[in-house]
């Protein structure tokens, strides 16, 4: 007789783990982006991304490809800026637009891993441009970094949809809980500006708790649908007796019935 297989599910990585598991392939397009304008942006900002999320990680020693990323950004610094500002760094409206398309195709009832993963690059491009801009001004002189302005405005308004429609980012909650988890301590109170990017994380955060579980956007989706669904009719079977039946409801159309709920039109 066989006995069942009991499959151990592989811990998640940490959130320090994932940046470095995307460093190599970055570093790696960092060398030949430059011909390519639109490349170059993307790419610098991913560098400047990884970098500021390394830093508001608690970290107490870099590895190998920790120390890579910081020494390319460190001497790299002015040309990642002239990278990444060729072009808006954030786009609120068209954030908005894929995250309002997101939601109709919750409503239309898409592959539901499908949508958690579009949530899941909408919340990166998010937080991905927050840390970018951290990181621009953190290593750049006042005179030459982004001043507060447009930027700092198109985040905020992307931020407060996710802080309205937090339910299309549910899914999401056990990532951003680990990112809180593993931050430097204090960061409130040593570097505010860094701990801002946090903010998104913390709605999410803050929601799952409310909530007595942890449904996603789809759970949510089909218990829904459940309480629409029209109440059961709990009365005693009815027999029809030389009558048919309504063709929609399926009761007599008569009054001569037997059982405890005859039925009358």
């Amino acid at each position: 007789m066989k006995t069942a297989t009991h499959m151990t599910k592989p811990k998640p990585l940490t959130p320090r783990q994932l940046l470095r598991g995307d460093m190599p392939g970055v570093l790696s397009q960092w060398r030949y982006a430059h011909a390519n304008p639109v490349l170059e942006q993307r790419v610098a900002r991913e560098l400047l991304a990884l970098w500021a999320g390394m830093q508001r990680l608690a970290i107490e020693a870099l590895d190998e490809i920790e120390q890579r990323l910081d020494a390319l950004v460190q001497t790299e610094t002015a040309t990642l800026a002239r990278a990444v500002l060729q072009t808006p760094l954030f786009d609120a409206d068209d954030w908005i637009r894929r995250a309002e398309k997101l939601d109709r195709a919750w409503e239309e009832g898409e592959e539901e891993d499908e949508l958690d993963w579009r949530a899941y690059q909408l919340f990166g491009d998010l937080d991905g441009a927050g840390l970018a801009l951290w990181a621009l001004r953190k290593l750049l002189s006042a005179e030459v970094a982004p001043p507060p302005g447009t930027i700092d405005e198109e985040l905020e308004r992307a931020r407060r949809f996710l802080a309205e429609r937090v339910d299309l980012f549910l899914g999401l909650a056990t990532d951003v809980a680990a990112v809180l988890s593993d931050s430097r301590r204090g960061l409130e109170e040593t570097d505010f500006d860094l701990w801002e990017t946090l903010l998104p994380h913390r709605r999410i955060e803050e929601t799952r708790d409310e909530m007595e579980v942890l449904p996603t956007r789809g759970e949510l989706e089909r218990q829904q649908l459940v309480s629409e669904e029209p109440p059961k009719d709990d009365r005693d079977p009815v027999t029809c007796v030389g009558t048919s039946k309504h063709p929609s409801t399926g009761c007599c159309n008569s009054t001569a019935a037997t059982g405890a709920g005859n039925v009358a039109f």
